[in-house]
């Protein structure tokens, strides 16, 4: 048997959508005006699919933007491997 009075009161909260949808769902939120979300699953590029997150740097892209001064080319197709130039070393002084 649960103790009483321990256990935060559960109220049906409204949530709106960005796209305008409501949805209720039992919540400890004391608010009694609709609670309308920011980011929710129905708008967000990255949970739709719409848009692709791209990193533009890293610790590869570092070190590719890096070598690539020195000559050496990058593809990005694995099945033909780049063609390399060697690095030239200095001479005796």
């Amino acid at each position: 048997m649960p103790k009483k009075g321990i256990h935060p009161l559960l109220r049906t909260v409204t949530y709106v959508l960005k796209n305008g949808a409501s949805v209720q769902l039992p919540s400890v939120l004391q608010k009694s005006v609709p609670y309308i979300l920011q980011v929710d699953t129905t708008t967000n590029p990255l949970w739709t699919g719409e848009k692709k997150v791209v990193s533009s740097g890293g610790r590869s892209a570092k070190m590719m933007r890096r070598y690539e001064k020195m000559g050496f080319k990058f593809t990005e197709d694995a099945e033909e491997p780049a063609k390399q130039q060697p690095v030239q070393q200095p001479g005796p002084a």
